[in-house]
């Protein structure tokens, strides 16, 4: 018989961590946070896309599939090497905490990182810069159409490429620049997922199906996508109407060009897999119904209802994928209405869906023991409200309804949801971190096709995550038979 491992983590994306300088960096506090993940008995860190932002600050609407986010940077860890220094940081330390007030931070933090590149060559150590020049060459692939693509986006004021002017020419500097703080990422990244590794703490990182039209990716490859002679869309991808939203959705991304795709055997495809799981353990693949079929809309459509679906050649992409890497680690976001070809797909390749709590309290609600192994539970996502600001929306008989199909002796109603997450038959189970410290609809992460401040800016502060928490959530990871790592005597507190 099977022994069945099963084992636990939490959902907190690094731009969300606590720290002083206007929103979460690769420093101290992102260290220390994995050390809270091992004090806690978890195995997984899952995070969201780690991509260079565009002016909407989603991390799923990014200017490279390849490149890594600057902002998160540290400029600690820059300090410590020589490349900053203190007095040069200026007022990036007067920000409130519990948001990220994106216009301010991104300019001030990338007015400070520029000028640090101005000085890379004179305060580097001949390894760094001799790291610097390998790191170019080995991934010149992706780097130099990123860079030079940074580069001219600034000479045309940040306009989309399609409307660039030819006589705006990229500058040679800005084009290293580029290149010297994907190098600093790049480092600081490795660094620490190289800590989380040896601290047993594996990394789920994600993948937007589709890329933004105003990227690299699209501006480098503009035969890999649906696009006319002058870069415009030809056709945009949406979501039709469903279970979850009652008019669909129109995303406005490009759609891919599946017959160059399949002619070029997929390179692009294999680049973008390689280089995630150089940057991560695990991938959750978003949107995975696109990889069966796509929602095809026309070019600038305000309604999602004017689509068509359109096939997609999935089965040789993973074929090639499978061919590529022995065992790759996929988790299919397999969240809506998902059909019977899409459920064959994800099951041809053994590829782990998805279960999500806030979705399971229907009229036949399934026993959360029958889940299947090979799937991950989340109580909620970065998507959905928090746990108690989804709670605080039902009314009585609707708490009741849930509450008779919960078995816990937990009183308080978010830790009851997160220990029945915990009981699900499911191998993996994340819970945001929101939910741990049972924080209202005030905290949510993303609400989906609004575009607010309030999106992607909370964040976590420093006094919440307390050693009662940390020891309250580890207890029921343990009650619930998922592996932990440290005993739970090393922690100072008992409750």
């Amino acid at each position: 018989m099977e022994n069945k491992i099963y084992k636990c983590g939490i959902l907190l994306h690094p731009t969300a961590l606590p720290g002083p300088w206007g929103i979460g960096e690769l420093g101290s506090q992102t260290y220390k946070f994995v050390d809270d993940l091992v004090e806690m008995g978890q195995t997984y860190w899952q995070i969201l896309p780690l991509g260079p932002l565009d002016n909407t600050f989603s991390p799923y609407s990014l200017l490279s599939t390849f490149a890594g986010n600057p902002l998160i940077i540290s400029f600690d860890g820059l300090i410590e090497i020589g490349l900053l220094k203190s007095e040069e940081v200026g007022d990036c330390s007067q920000y409130d905490n519990s948001r990220i007030d994106f216009e301010n931070v991104v300019a001030q933090r990338m007015d400070v990182l520029y000028k640090m590149c101005i000085n890379f060559q004179q305060r580097a150590s001949q390894e760094l810069i001799v790291e610097f020049t390998t790191f170019c060459n080995n991934q010149k692939d992706w780097l130099e159409d990123y860079s030079k693509f940074c580069a001219l986006r600034k000479a045309n004021q940040n306009e989309s490429w399609n409307h660039w002017h030819p006589e705006n020419e990229a500058q040679i500097i800005d084009i290293q620049n580029e290149k010297i703080l994907q190098f600093l990422f790049h480092i600081q990244w490795n660094e620490l997922k190289s800590y989380c590794h040896e601290k047993g703490i594996l990394i789920i990182g994600d993948m937007p199906i589709y890329v933004s039209h105003d990227s690299a990716d699209v501006w480098a490859n503009p035969q890999l996508f649906q696009l006319d002679e002058q870069g415009n869309k030809l056709a945009e991808a949406g979501c039709p109407p469903c279970g979850f939203h009652d008019e669909g959705q129109v995303w406005g991304n490009p759609l891919y060009d599946w017959d160059i795709h399949l002619d070029t055997n997929f390179d692009w495809w294999m680049r973008r897999f390689s280089k995630l799981f150089e940057m991560v353990d695990i991938v959750r693949v978003d949107h995975f119904i696109g990889f069966s079929k796509y929602w095809k809309l026309p070019a600038n459509s305000v309604s999602a209802q004017a689509g068509h679906w359109e096939h997609v050649p999935g089965n040789r992409l993973f074929d090639k994928l499978f061919e590529t890497y022995e065992n790759p680690k996929i988790i299919a976001e397999d969240l809506g209405d998902i059909t019977a070809d899409v459920i064959e797909l994800r099951n041809k390749y053994n590829f782990p869906g998805m279960r999500v709590l806030h979705f399971e309290f229907g009229e036949q609600v399934e026993s959360i023991k029958s889940i299947p192994y090979d799937s991950v539970t989340y109580t909620g996502t970065h998507d959905n409200n928090t746990s108690v600001g989804w709670l605080n929306k039902l009314d009585g008989v609707e708490i009741d309804y849930i509450n008779n199909h919960i078995v816990s002796s937990e009183t308080k109603n978010h830790w009851k949801l997160i220990d029945h997450a915990l009981q699900s038959g499911s191998r993996r189970t994340i819970i945001p971190i929101q939910d741990i410290l049972g924080l209202d609809e005030a905290s949510r992460f993303n609400k989906p096709g609004t575009l607010s401040n309030e999106n992607w800016s909370w964040r976590l502060l420093d006094s919440q995550l307390t050693k009662e928490v940390k020891i309250k959530f580890r207890k029921l990871t343990e009650n619930n038979s998922r592996v932990v790592q440290v005993p739970i005597e090393s922690l100072e507190v008992e409750l």
